[in-house]
């Protein structure tokens, strides 16, 4: 079990966002949280986008190179990794995760903000 943590509302673009008091984490096998490694330098928290290239990812340089990327269709192209990136401070995730993908059993996504928040992420997340 892992996941990630963003401390801004989402943006559905084609960019990341986020700031440093976003992480990354892992409960099992070993509960461990890995924040920015860098946060003045490497900006690469979150990453959310229904267009160019759609899926959720945290870390990594490109979208194509996140630490965690969950696909669209969450049955293919989702992977967690534990190699190093530039945004967050490098462990495993996962135990023996590399970069190979993974078959998504639940996800679960927690707003905290007013009903107009709620409404957005929802509309974005039924693109």
């Amino acid at each position: 079990i892992f996941g990630g943590y963003c401390s801004q509302r989402p943006v559905n673009q084609d960019e990341y966002f986020g700031d440093e008091n976003c992480f990354i984490f892992s409960l099992v096998p070993v509960c461990r949280s890995y924040r920015p490694a860098d946060p003045l330098s490497f900006r690469n928290f979150v990453y959310f986008s229904t267009r160019d290239k759609p899926g959720l990812g945290f870390g990594g340089s490109t979208p194509d190179k996140c630490r965690i990327w969950i696909d669209p269709k969450m049955t293919t192209h989702s992977y967690a990794t534990d190699e190093a990136d530039n945004t967050y401070c490098s462990g495993p995730l996962a135990q023996g995760s590399t970069r190979d993908n993974f078959q998504i059993t639940d996800v679960e996504i927690w707003v905290f903000g007013d009903q107009s928040l709620q409404t957005q992420v929802e509309s974005n997340c039924n693109q």
